[in-house]
């Protein structure tokens, strides 16, 4: 993720901004910073001047073509472009553009910067203000009744996401406690043939019982499924919920939250087996160490659990990290609601002398560290540990997904607390993560690299443009190595992308 550096010239006074970002050095693979002058400040109005064109020379300007090429190969390839002229054939252009900075920026949508092709000139609303005010309920359903066509559906996955939309919950916490917290639960349609997205919606309420998703299976009934699959990280996830879902015959993969007395269970079960013990000593990444099978409800049901090494050693670094926190915070009195269950969990605070005494529960923490790391997933309908491993990080990337949405600038600049608004702005966001998709795809079918991202190749082919000049004719940049290998992978045409935008207008 990129971010902006201001630095100021100690001789001349004069501010310059630039652009930083993390790349990988081709020829190690370390990770470095690299930092890029994009233009300076103007000392009158505080705004940024870009830089003048890379070509010198009066009256020239440089058309930025890559990611847009990118963004408009991947909608063309999924059929997304058409569907998206047929229900908003005067916004489909405005959709694409903010799929492209949703992908390329993860900034909030409320700062999509105006867009010279295809724009009403006249509209003075800043353009995801417009853009999410002119998305309407009846375009997106039909929207979603056609690209549903795209794909077989008999299976699906229907992965019960959940977000905050507050980037920062304890901010929330202050102004009056736990009701505050603005959350909100999502139900994410996956194609289980394809991986594609399928459909989006917003839940009215968190599913907590296995009534609750008889509603969602109903309502879904026009999609003509013969099997769902849900998916769920945090809810669903009790005994009561367990023995209701096993009753009603249903498939799930559920995350087991080592609150849970079953993740302990299943844990001591593991390190007690001969397998457990022998994968904990090459546990990289999450890896397959013990299954073991419960009947709940008179059922069967598989507990698969996982460790990883990689992730014991950052969730303990980050639990004592607050541990130390929470123990300043009680040794001052400056006690955090949000911390609250940290205080009863894992310590005993006594007083002495008139003065309170607060010391770490040693047993509890020790308890936690032997969990640090374990992952347990209870699946009903899926046998094989990988296949339940699999829908379990397909869940993790799709709710990785909407940490854009925790932003509170997009809240008040938006108006995302008003409904229509806020499923205009999903729906931005399931456009982009099907444009993901569909990138993703591609690169795992010619090769390019395994560990690609959408991120660093939007990065990557930013140095792809033309150089115009007044007379309307262009010369093209040298994208450099690592753009030209995947414009060329990928069959990007950069002068055919301008050719249609010379078309539209050129600024």
């Amino acid at each position: 993720m990129s971010s902006i550096v201001y630095l100021r010239n100690k001789d001349s006074g004069k501010v310059y901004v630039y652009s930083n970002s993390r790349e990988a050095d081709p020829s190690t693979g370390v990770m470095r910073n690299v930092r890029k002058c994009i233009g300076h400040v103007d000392p009158e109005t505080g705004e940024i001047v870009p830089n003048r064109s890379r070509t010198k020379g009066p009256g020239l300007k440089y058309v930025e073509l890559g990611p847009r090429t990118l963004i408009r190969r991947m909608s063309d390839g999924s059929g997304l472009t058409g569907i998206l002229q047929i229900c908003f054939s005067d916004r489909w252009e405005q959709i694409l553009r903010a799929a492209e900075h949703i992908i390329r920026d993860r900034d909030p949508l409320s700062m999509l910067p105006p867009d010279p092709y295809g724009m009403d000139p006249t509209d003075p609303s800043p353009p995801a203000v417009s853009l999410v005010s002119m998305l309407d309920r009846d375009g997106i359903d039909s929207f979603y009744r056609i690209w549903r066509k795209r794909f077989d559906c008999s299976d699906i996955r229907y992965l019960i996401l959940e977000s905050l939309q507050s980037y920062d919950p304890r901010e929330w916490f202050r102004q009056g406690g736990d009701d505050t917290v603005q959350s909100m639960c999502m139900g994410l349609c996956i194609d289980a043939e394809t991986g594609a997205p399928v459909f989006l919606e917003r839940l009215p309420l968190r599913p907590e019982r296995d009534s609750d998703l008889e509603i969602i299976t109903d309502r879904l009934g026009w999609m003509g499924c013969r099997r769902i699959l849900f998916s769920s990280d945090s809810c669903l996830a009790d005994s009561g919920a367990l023995t209701g879902m096993t009753a009603s015959d249903r498939d799930f993969v559920v995350r087991i939250p080592q609150s849970e007395p079953i993740h302990a269970d299943a844990v001591a079960e593991a390190r007690a087996s001969p397998s457990g013990s022998e994968g904990l000593e090459r546990s990289r990444g999450h890896r397959h160490i013990h299954t073991a099978v419960r009947f709940i409800g008179g059922k069967k049901v598989h507990l698969h659990v996982y460790h990883s090494a990689e992730n014991a050693e950052m969730e303990m670094g980050s639990f004592l990290e607050l541990i130390d926190i929470c123990r300043e915070e009680l040794l001052n009195d400056r006690w955090e609601h949000s911390h609250r269950w940290m205080y009863e969990r894992y310590f005993i605070i006594t007083e002495e002398d008139g003065q309170p005494k607060v010391e770490p529960n040693s047993d509890a923490v020790m308890r936690h560290s032997e969990m640090a790391g374990f992952l347990v997933l209870a699946s009903r309908g899926i046998r094989d540990p990988e296949e339940a491993l699999s829908v379990h990080m397909m869940h993790r990337w799709a709710e990785e997904r909407f940490d854009d949405l925790k932003n509170r600038t997009d809240q008040l600049d938006l108006k995302l607390y008003l409904s229509h608004r806020l499923e205009a702005r999903l729906f931005l966001q399931f456009v982009a993560m099907a444009i993901m998709h569909r990138l993703h795809s591609e690169l795992a079918s010619c090769g390019l690299s395994k560990d690609a991202d959408a991120e660093g190749m939007m990065r990557s082919l930013e140095s792809a443009g033309a150089v115009v000049r007044p007379s309307g004719s262009a010369s093209y940049t040298d994208p450099g190595s690592a753009a030209s290998a995947a414009i060329e992978a990928l069959g990007l045409d950069i002068r055919s992308e301008y050719s249609r935008l010379r078309g539209r207008r050129i600024p």
